[in-house]
């Protein structure tokens, strides 16, 4: 039983229900169902959440309402991918089985055992690039440099003793 909102009129809802423990809501047909968490910090926009059953594939949706309207954050689509819009934060282990396609110029394995980076990977214009780091950004040390057209630098101590080139080392 829902209350109209303007009067003390109440109406019997068949698709909304709570059992006591289960919350049960389902959209008319063609629609998608949703619960929305609204906070008000003051101004005029309504600063909340959307969650969302959506009808045409049966995805679950989190959008945030941003300026006025709302916005996917994150999404688990029906053939269980998820698609997450902005940065993935995460703390702990992440394991992928397959392959991992990361786009942008570079790709970063950091390590936390004493707060700094210690392994980094990077894609330059025609290399990809290992580094040792200690001491935040500032402090690279060049392990080994791989290019494009097969050739191949090895590093000791930050100086190169190792190259190929294309009649051999």
């Amino acid at each position: 039983i829902t209350g109209s909102g303007t009067t003390n009129t109440l109406n019997a809802e068949s698709e909304f229900t709570f059992d006591g423990s289960n919350i049960f809501c389902r959209a008319g047909e063609g629609g998608s169902a949703s619960l929305n968490l609204i906070a008000d910090q003051g101004d005029d926009n309504g600063d909340g959440w959307k969650i969302q059953s959506e009808q045409d594939e049966n995805d679950l949706t989190f959008k945030s309402n941003i300026s006025g309207s709302y916005v996917d954050k994150l999404k688990l689509k029906s053939s269980g991918q998820l698609e997450v819009q902005g940065n993935l934060v995460g703390t702990g282990n992440i394991n992928i089985t397959g392959e991992l396609t990361i786009g942008g110029s570079d790709l970063n394995m950091i390590g936390s055992s004493d707060g700094n980076r210690y392994f980094d990977a990077r894609v330059g214009s025609d290399s990809l690039q290992i580094r040792a780091t200690s001491g935040g950004d500032s402090n690279h040390e060049t392990m080994a440099k791989f290019f494009g057209n097969g050739g191949v630098e090895l590093y000791h101590d930050g100086t190169k003793k190792f190259e190929t080139t294309s009649g051999g080392v």
